[in-house]
């Protein structure tokens, strides 16, 4: 008997171990498709700084800024507010901070405001993550009760230029 409960823990250990180990992205997930909202990973870029209203800002010790620039279409009938607050980042499964750092280049602005039925934007959104990251993954919650649409891609992915 005591021999099947120690093999039991062994094995109920394995498992464990197998599901704390990171998550793995066989193909990075850049686009995906609501009810109300398109949503594409354009590019991804690290930040060593990044600017608060004139102020420049360092990432916490150990982290970077994650800069993600992306293109959402309201493939509704009708107009609707798009707000980069619906928004949850993880980098390697823990979540991360969305900042609301601004940009001094040539980018869009950030990911916020009203999308006429058929029309897009362009904006970004930028995270505060480790810098030894490696996959990072958002998930959009379009409406409260519906399911998450989810975008992902790793450390290593085409979407950095």
């Amino acid at each position: 008997m005591k021999r099947w409960l120690l093999i039991l823990m062994v094995v109920l250990l394995s498992i464990h171990v197998n599901a704390a180990e990171e998550t793995e992205v066989s193909e990075d997930l850049l686009e995906a498709e609501g009810q109300i909202f398109t949503i594409k990973v354009k590019s991804a870029e690290i930040m060593e700084t990044a600017d608060d209203y004139g102020t420049e800002v360092e990432p916490k010790k150990g982290d970077v800024f994650l800069l993600i620039q992306l293109e959402a279409k309201n493939i509704s009938d009708e107009d609707d507010y798009f707000n980069r607050f619906s928004f949850l980042g993880y980098a390697d499964d823990f979540e991360a901070e969305q900042t609301d750092y601004l940009l001094t280049d040539d980018w869009d602005g950030m990911m916020t405001g009203d999308i006429v039925a058929g029309k897009g934007m362009r904006g970004y959104l930028i995270y505060e993550v480790p810098e030894d990251w490696k996959v990072f993954e958002l998930d959009f919650e379009e409406k409260y009760d519906e399911p998450k649409l989810k975008l992902m891609f790793t450390a290593k992915s085409d979407v950095f230029e």
